[in-house]
């Protein structure tokens, strides 16, 4: 069983050598390659490559054409920059001053009630709690007589 595994570990040992020798050799054909000069054209590929296109031609034909006749040729056209007239500005305009109406006082929406003396006991109750600020019971009674109604009001879940 052991000599299985030594087998194992020096066929991987091998190949990562071999591997590495071959890169190098790789390596050392591509600098050669780059040393030497690049092989000739073929004369057919040669003429392609001096030939003129066509356009080229046209292009040549045209300026022959303008040396026979003895006129300049035609000049780039040139930008010319032309002064504009000076830009008159709005002259300012004073502020106008308006007087704004003196403030209405704002009436109030909801008409002062005084209350009425509570001639009930539970009405009697029900004052003697909210007059105790810090009352427990006069905090349950207000969320019960200003919150929302029972059906509106959020679910508890436990």
């Amino acid at each position: 069983m052991e000599g299985i595994q030594y087998l194992i570990g020096l066929v991987v040992i091998v190949a990562y050598v071999l591997g590495h020798i071959y890169t190098l050799w790789q390596e050392e054909k591509r600098k050669q390659e780059a040393l030497l000069p690049a092989p000739p054209i073929e004369p057919a590929v040669a003429e392609r490559l001096e030939a003129k296109t066509e356009l080229e031609q046209r292009v040549e034909k045209s300026r022959g054409w303008f040396d026979e006749l003895g006129e300049p040729k035609p000049a780039v056209p040139v930008a010319v920059l032309v002064p504009s007239p000076p830009i008159e500005l709005p002259r300012p305009v004073p502020p106008v001053r308006v007087q704004l109406p003196p403030p209405i006082k704002p009436v109030p929406s909801v008409p002062v009630v005084a209350a009425a003396p509570a001639t009930t006991g539970a009405a009697r109750q029900v004052l003697n709690l909210l007059k105790q600020r810090r009352s427990v019971a006069a905090a349950v009674l207000l969320t019960e007589i200003l919150g929302r109604p029972v059906s509106q009001r959020p679910r508890r879940r436990f």
